[in-house]
């Protein structure tokens, strides 16, 4: 779990890094210069936040392949754009991690092929992750006394922030207690373009390896059967207005809607012609 890092760029100067983008791109620039080809990103998220008082700061949500220091990476992003980042390992998975960066910025940017970790409806994090959290102490991968960390924002905004994700997990816990039920579900499927168990189970197991597991818990309590149903009734409900528009026409009205559709009328010769109406 300590290959999953946040990174904070407090009181950005946005002449430097003027988007979301352009900071992490440096932050992955930094790690391939000073790690070398056997240190790899897996992935990462990042966005852009506004401070209380003024200015802007980045949080970027970065999971490796292997555990390692960051005061390398840190230094080469002070010598080449004379900038101090910050550098957190309190998340215990990279699904927490996430959360906390897109929790604000909804326009926040992820890695290609960042795995679907959006749900629909409020995102519910894991209690024993939580657990977890509050048996160790917060720890930065370097010393968190050190000047050259960055500080945490104006009037420690920022340090009060992330250590107030422990005060904000009180309230995602007690959401956590009411498991996704099969409207969330058929939501999801609606919302993923779903048309299969084999699908859903794609997106649950995607998912549960980045710790986030409610969607997997309902796909393996519920049993097969209810799964199939929930998809199915998902889909029914979405096309409901449809069908039922659909059942009042009248035969001569289906078939002329047809024709209109395809813009296809059949000739005695058995051949077609294309018209347009």
């Amino acid at each position: 779990m300590r290959s999953v890092y946040l990174v904070t760029y407090s009181q950005a100067d946005l002449s430097i890094f003027p988007d979301r983008k352009s900071f992490a791109d440096a932050v992955c620039e930094a790690v391939a210069k000073c790690e070398g080809p056997k240190c790899k990103i897996v992935q990462w998220s990042c966005c852009q936040e506004s401070h209380k008082k003024t200015g802007k700061h980045y949080h970027m949500a970065i999971k490796l392949n292997r555990i390692k220091r960051w005061l390398p990476i840190r230094q080469y992003l002070k010598n080449k754009w004379n900038i101090y980042v910050h550098f957190s390992n309190r998340h215990v998975n990279y699904y927490t991690a996430w959360l906390y960066t897109t929790k604000e910025d909804e326009n926040f940017i992820q890695s290609p092929d960042h795995p679907d970790l959006a749900n629909s409806g409020p995102p519910r994090t894991m209690s024993a992750s939580q657990a977890r959290v509050k048996r160790r102490p917060p720890v930065t991968e370097d010393s968190p006394k050190d000047s050259t960390s960055g500080g945490e924002g104006e009037d420690g905004e920022e340090k009060e922030k992330e250590e107030g994700h422990g005060q904000a997990s009180t309230s995602v816990k007690r959401r956590r207690s009411q498991r996704l039920s099969c409207f969330d579900v058929s939501n999801i499927i609606v919302e993923k373009k779903i048309k299969n168990r084999t699908e859903l189970l794609a997106l649950a197991s995607a998912q549960k390896a980045e710790g986030k597991t409610d969607l997997a818990e309902f796909v393996v309590n519920r049993g097969n059967r209810l799964v199939e149903e929930v998809i199915a009734t998902a889909w029914e409900m979405e096309n409901a207005s449809e069908v039922l528009k659909r059942s009042k026409l009248t035969r001569l009205e289906i078939l002329e809607k047809c024709l209109l559709e395809d813009s296809c009328i059949p000739m005695d010769s058995g051949c077609s012609v294309r018209r347009s109406y």
